[in-house]
């Protein structure tokens, strides 16, 4: 997200909605992030959340079906932000860019996975 702060975003939902989806998740918090997840189980990823909540940087995921599966997570994290603010996605060499919105489908995050 561009702003200097999410004020919509609902951390004590986003907390019990992750441990519900992913049950053992290792939430903890550091200084450059607010929270760093991680989660090793049928999936297994490293999610850090930026302390000002307006970005996730999924640093590791992996699954059986990866590339879909890591999709699906990225659709499912976008729920998260307001439908009113632009949300980007962005590869880790910031050359791939997609504007997250909420008709955006597994395969228009595959291509930019790809």
């Amino acid at each position: 997200m561009k702003e200097k702060e999410n004020y919509d975003f609902d951390m004590g939902k986003f907390n019990r909605d992750i441990k519900q989806r992913f049950p053992n998740v290792i939430i903890s918090e550091n200084n450059e992030f607010n929270y760093n997840m991680l989660w090793e189980d049928e999936y297994q990823f490293n999610l850090p959340m930026s302390r000002n909540r307006c970005a996730f940087a999924i640093d590791y995921f992996n699954s059986k079906d990866r590339i879909n599966d890591y999709a699906k997570f990225i659709i499912w994290l976008g729920t998260y932000f307001s439908a009113k603010e632009e949300v980007i996605l962005c590869d880790e060499s910031g050359n791939h860019s997609l504007v997250m919105s909420r008709g955006i489908s597994v395969d228009d995050i595959v291509k930019v996975l790809e």
